[in-house]
């Protein structure tokens, strides 16, 4: 190997190191640190914001699954985890995320959807595995 090609290599190699280690830390988008599991694609702050905004717009006369009665039982709560496989009394529990909070989110990845389960708006993959949940505040 040439003298300039080595001199190319060391910052080229570096460059891809440290591409590839932004990347693995930055699976999903702007994960804030609710849960630090590491799973794939998590709420970001601009999500969470238009989430709470729409919530706000909404609590007069509030949709299915936002309303006081939804929330979940402290039991049935403590078991909705990053990472498990929803329980069947959970599933039975999810309903769609109303069209209008649904487009201020981003795009669901392939095989994911986005559902209502209590007072939470979860981020669900294939298999009913949850990726991601937010904790929503129903104080009406």
């Amino acid at each position: 190997m040439k003298t300039w090609q080595r001199s190319l290599a060391l910052p080229t190699l570096l460059a891809l190191a440290l591409g590839l280690g932004a990347a693995a830390q930055g699976r999903g988008r702007g994960h804030e640190g609710d849960h630090g599991r590491g799973w794939g694609r998590h709420f970001d702050r601009h999500e969470r914001e238009a989430i709470h905004h729409w919530q706000d717009e909404h609590r007069e006369h509030p949709p299915l699954g936002f309303r006081a009665q939804d929330r979940l039982p402290p039991g049935l709560e403590s078991r909705l985890r990053i990472g498990m496989v929803l329980e069947p009394e959970l599933r039975r529990r999810m309903r769609p995320v109303p069209r209008g909070l649904l487009v201020l989110l981003a795009p669901a990845p392939r095989r994911y959807r986005y559902v209502v389960i209590g007072d939470h708006i979860c981020l669900v993959g294939r298999g009913d595995r949850l990726d991601d949940v937010l904790h929503l505040e129903l104080n009406f």
